[in-house]
């Protein structure tokens, strides 16, 4: 009775036989067999090697009967055709050359060499550089910039090459906000926005996984026909029209986390459904720069791109790190998921990082491989970061490095703040207006809240047709004012925009 009592206790320790006695522990470690009994049970088993060599030995016999095939066939075999598909270096390009330009008459410049520099020096000390696939950069050919830009600044910018003026340089560029043009701006500027290009297609021909783009100047503000913002030509633009019209990408999600409005950007693609533009920047209603008011939340397309321009004005400084977690939870995962792009080209500006004297944000450095890390799946990893702003060196170094490192598939850096507690009260503000005007065209926003008449009259212009629901909703709501500059505000809902005027074509 006694072995029978044992028996039934089985593995799981201590336990009680039918009478009610005290069964003896069992004290292996082994795992059960699933019997109850405890023992481990020993079968002859074929490898997968064996099998594998068994079936071709069979077909090189001849035999290829059902009754073979249904016996040898490798069970392996559709899982050991992923096997080198699991995960690819990642790509890395820099120049040295892209350090030379700076302004020849202030050298206290915020746009300066030692940006460039901080980064490769930091990216080298941590070892990244010799871990990933070094991409050749090369200069944009003029049908590639002209696609985008006038031709005009085309070539007002290659008049300057290799002038040293100093003083017809500084007359040029004070014709335009924020810029300086040095003999080696025309060169370094078609560099950069070129070596962009080449990320971007080592990027879908699978050359690599993904990839950082390590260029200067910037380029997110450079517009059709203006030169702003220490921008020139725009070269996350350049590659993203590069990928449309020459490399089979139907969709591109293009993420722009600089403190400061990519306008350049927004303006390329506004009419354009097959890009969806996303800017979480400071604008301070518009008082923070470069002031225009198509940075607002309520700029969201036009024509066949209705819906697929994304702003989420951020009225406070101080947002850090739990802020921008919201934003990304809330607001640019749904609509990322539900766009399914091709691919993902990130602006990444690191003037929204703690120190940083434009910005006046709190991002920590290790956030940024958290936000990085949060867009890898998109796109099947399909992602190429390119280097905009950042101008506290010590952060922009910091926060640039992390994120090569996190596209490198290295753990995502422990944060010291916490992420616990309530955003910013400004920060739902914002999110909920961007959610307002465009939860009638992505139904991935449409379970985000309820809000009052007044918001959804504002957002009735963004419909999607396929969303009766949505439309009949919007229909039904009450009408605002449309006077210029005026917020109908509802107690228990966002403050929404009643005007939504057009892109400005070459805003400064």
């Amino acid at each position: 009775m006694a072995d029978d009592s044992k028996d039934k206790a089985g593995a799981t320790g201590t336990g009680r036989t039918k009478s009610g006695n005290q069964a003896p522990r069992n004290t292996s470690r082994k795992i059960s067999d699933g019997s109850g009994r405890g023992r481990p049970r020993v079968e002859a088993r074929i490898s997968v090697e064996e099998l594998r060599a068994a079936y071709h030995k069979q077909l090189s016999l001849g035999s290829d009967t059902d009754t073979d095939k249904q016996t040898l066939f490798d069970p392996m075999e559709k899982c050991r055709s992923v096997l080198g598909v699991a995960r690819g270096e990642t790509g890395v390009l820099w120049d040295d050359r892209m350090a030379e330009p700076h302004c020849l008459w202030d050298d206290d410049y915020p746009e300066c060499p030692a940006r460039y520099t901080s980064v490769i020096n930091r990216c080298q000390e941590l070892g990244l550089l010799n871990r990933c696939t070094r991409v050749s950069p090369r200069v944009a050919t003029t049908q590639e910039i002209t696609k985008l830009h006038s031709e005009r600044l085309h070539q007002l910018i290659t008049s300057t090459a290799g002038v040293t003026d100093a003083d017809w340089l500084e007359d040029i560029s004070a014709g335009y906000n924020s810029i300086y043009i040095h003999p080696k701006t025309s060169e370094m500027a078609e560099l950069a926005a070129g070596g962009t290009v080449a990320m971007v297609e080592a990027v879908v021909t699978g050359t690599v996984h993904n990839g950082m783009a390590i260029v200067r100047p910037p380029g997110h503000h450079a517009m059709h026909d203006t030169l702003c913002g220490y921008c020139y030509y725009n070269n996350v633009a350049i590659a993203a029209r590069h990928a449309l019209d020459n490399l089979g990408v139907n969709r591109i999600l293009i993420v722009d986390w600089d403190v400061h409005h990519g306008q350049g950007t927004q303006q390329m693609f506004y009419g354009d459904d097959r890009v969806m533009y996303l800017s979480a920047h400071r604008y301070q209603h518009g008082a923070y720069w470069p002031e225009l008011r198509e940075s607002d939340f309520d700029h969201v397309g036009e024509g066949a791109g209705l819906g697929y321009n994304c702003n989420v004005a951020l009225n406070a400084t101080g947002l850090g790190n739990l802020e921008y977690l919201s934003i990304w939870t809330q607001l640019l995962l749904p609509l990322a998921y539900q766009f399914c792009p091709d691919l993902v080209l990130v602006s990444a500006g690191y003037d929204s990082a703690v120190g940083c004297p434009e910005g006046l944000m709190r991002i920590t450095p290790a956030f940024y491989g958290h936000m990085t890390s949060m867009l890898m799946p998109l796109a099947g990893g399909k992602l190429v970061v390119a280097l905009e702003g950042g101008y506290c060196l010590d952060s922009l170094a910091e926060g640039a490095a992390l994120t090569l490192r996190t596209l490198m598939g290295d753990p995502c850096p422990i944060l010291v703040d916490p992420l616990h507690g309530e955003p910013h009260p400004s920060l739902s503000e914002s999110v909920l207006n961007t959610i307002t005007v465009l939860r009638g065209k992505w139904r991935s926003l449409q379970y985000q809240g309820t809000y009052t008449d007044a918001a959804a009259a504002a957002a009735s212009t963004v419909v999607d047709n396929d969303t009766p629901a949505a439309a009949a909703a919007a229909a039904a709501a009450a009408p605002i004012a449309t006077t210029p500059d005026t917020h109908a505000v509802a107690a228990d809902g966002p403050a929404v925009a009643a005007d939504a005027p057009a892109v400005a074509a070459d805003a400064p």
